[in-house]
């Protein structure tokens, strides 16, 4: 649930992998993996993506919903 929330919100901003990983300051070849799930995320690393989607880490896991939704997104 956690590589494809991540992957489907990021498609859904229009944000390229490769902005992304600058962003949040890990290779592109990083984030790749941790949206295939092939690799998790350290706690350092869940930290600066909820940040930069501004939403609780949590919600990442458990709430789709909630990425899709949010009114106080990173991007609007």
């Amino acid at each position: 649930m956690l590589a494809n929330n991540i992957k489907t919100y990021r498609k859904s901003k229009g944000i390229t992998q490769e902005e992304m990983a600058r962003d949040i300051e890990i290779s592109r070849s990083a984030l790749s993996r941790i949206e295939t799930g092939s690799y998790s995320p350290s706690a350092k690393t869940m930290g600066k993506i909820s940040n930069y989607f501004k939403v609780p880490i949590g919600e990442i896991f458990f709430n789709p919903d909630v990425l899709y939704n949010n009114t106080n997104s990173h991007f609007e």
